[in-house]
């Protein structure tokens, strides 16, 4: 049960009570955030999941909103007095923000977006206190939050865009953009899988459209795209990202000595202890699987043992005659509805990545579901080619 909510000194209070306790969920919010019981509603069920049978939400909701968090949460919620719909008015609505958590992932979408996307970070605290260290250097709205430590991050991963919902009337937004990369979900290596596919009820219902900008891309390329471009920052947001020693960090640091090939000039990062036992096992997790076929053709065995253990021979006899380039070339299936804001994406130069992967003319024609995902539509002033590689995408940083 959720009761009294209220915003008062930046803190949004949303207190609830189970079977076996009562507590309070509190957001840190800017002081001229205006509370409004429907996107707060919204906001939930990017918590709630479908866990809970039913919801009392003792505020008072629209009639559509009851509708719409009822459908997303497979629960009967009781609410409060029925009050006027909520103010969602989307063709008044036009910016863009970024779930921005400082990996390399979200870095490699903030470099792709329009340099006026707003950041959104949340700040966990407690062990995941290493985050805010590096993300607090960029201009983001940070929410504080205790939603993790009460466990509400255990439902659904959508628990990441909460502050894009809480967050949309505050920065006029209609788009959001996670750093969602294409080993993120097996659903992404489906051939049909266009942009126009990826919908996510919680901020569909929100009013909200989705725009991932490097779900078209592999790991292998994001850790590219830093090194071409913020070097200085890798790092860094590797420490950030997970602890030293985990299967996490080690991943990224495997990546990051694989994308030091196609760096502009010398990269300096910490060595890779080979002697280390297995972090992990084949067959146990898609992304390191995925990840481990290309690891295995430039770094050697001898490392990506450190990620998955020992690949099975006849995995090897099926991989080895590949080429795997495609691991550093654009899925471009998923820039076929690239949403109106592209048009003020950084200004493209040549036939860099910003050209590519994001201007609206030259990819929003590409079929769905085409069979050669990597071919790219004539672009105004740029004659066909082959798919872009990463290592030679051209971009910019504010």
């Amino acid at each position: 049960m959720f009761s009294e909510i209220e915003f008062a000194n930046r803190v949004l209070s949303i207190p609830f009570h189970e079977e076996t306790r009562t507590d309070s969920l509190t957001f840190t919010l800017p002081q001229d955030w205006v509370l409004d019981t429907n996107l707060v509603a919204l906001a939930l069920t990017t918590l709630l999941g479908t866990k809970y049978s039913t919801v009392v939400f003792s505020d008072a909701i629209s009639p559509e909103t009851r509708g719409a968090v009822e459908s997303v949460t497979q629960a009967e919620w009781v609410t409060g007095a029925a009050r006027s719909p909520m103010s969602d008015s989307p063709q008044q609505r036009n910016d863009v923000a970024l779930n921005f958590s400082g990996g390399f992932d979200s870095l490699a979408a903030q470099a792709l977006l329009p340099r006026d996307a707003h950041l959104i970070s949340l700040d966990f605290g407690g062990p995941f206190a290493r985050e805010r260290e590096f993300f607090k250097d960029f201009p983001t709205h940070t929410i504080s939050t205790n939603f993790r430590e009460l466990g509400f991050s255990l439902n659904t991963w959508s628990f990441m865009g909460v502050g894009s919902i809480l967050l949309r009337d505050y920065l006029n937004l209609q788009t959001y953009s996670f750093g969602a990369i294409l080993e993120a979900s097996p659903w992404h290596f489906n051939a049909g899988m266009t942009s126009g596919n990826l919908r996510q009820a919680w901020f569909n219902q929100a009013g909200l459209t989705i725009f991932n900008p490097v779900i078209g891309l592999t790991e292998v390329e994001t850790a590219m795209i830093i090194l071409s471009h913020r070097p200085e920052l890798a790092l860094r947001s590797l420490a950030s990202v997970a602890g030293a020693g985990s299967l996490k960090h080690t991943r990224k640091l495997l990546l990051l000595h694989a994308a030091a090939r196609h760096a502009p000039g010398p990269i300096s990062l910490d060595p890779v202890n080979v002697e280390q036992p297995p972090l992990g096992v084949f067959g146990t997790n898609l992304a390191n699987d995925f990840l481990s076929f290309y690891l295995y053709r430039v770094l050697g065995p001898e490392y990506t043992k450190l990620l998955v253990g020992d690949i099975p021979a006849d995995v090897l006899n099926r991989i080895r005659p590949l080429s795997l380039d495609f691991y550093e070339k654009i899925n471009t299936n998923f820039y076929s509805g690239v949403p109106p804001f592209a048009h003020r994406a950084r200004p493209p130069r040549g036939r860099g990545l910003a050209v590519r992967a994001l201007h609206l003319h030259g990819l929003a024609g590409v079929p769905g579901g085409q069979k050669h995902p990597g071919a790219v539509p004539r672009i105004s002033g740029v004659s066909p080619g082959p798919p872009p590689s990463i290592a030679t995408c051209e971009l910019e940083h504010p």
